[in-house]
């Protein structure tokens, strides 16, 4: 059994002439697991110096998904790499590969503890002269 998600990627030209690709291939993990893996065979036009978002279809096992969730828990900040190839057009040659491979951390809780969160109302409590008030922790 497995889950259907999009990959939404930004693929940047920093060259002075446009690119064209015949697709991506990308496989995500998340801390050290594989999680998804995905690929696009659709035509992408990217212009000179330009960028262009793409999305790619990738495909969750549910026990990766599962055994991410269950990591959820942990509170420990969550790596992610993202790596894959970008076939490249080339006139009258099979596609070129060019590989691609972005790693990050984030710190998944400590976002959550900093943004800012509603203190609910009491008609008789501390809060009752702030009728709508939100705190930044």
């Amino acid at each position: 059994m497995a889950q259907d998600v999009n990959l939404n990627l930004l693929v940047q030209n920093p060259n002075p002439f446009p690119i064209s690709l015949e697709g991506i291939t990308a496989r995500l993990w998340i801390n050290g697991q594989p999680l998804a893996n995905g690929t696009t065979r659709t035509e992408i036009e990217l212009p000179a110096y330009g960028s262009q978002e793409v999305r790619v279809r990738a495909t969750i096992g549910t026990l990766a998904l599962l055994r991410q969730i269950a990591l959820l828990g942990s509170q420990r900040p969550l790596t992610y790499r993202l790596e894959g190839r970008l076939w490249v057009k080339r006139p009258f040659l099979p596609a070129t590969q060019v590989p691609f491979r972005v790693e990050d951390r984030l710190d998944f809780w400590n976002f959550f503890n900093r943004q800012a969160v509603p203190i609910p109302y009491r008609e008789n409590g501390p809060n009752a002269e702030r009728k709508a008030a939100v705190t930044t922790g």
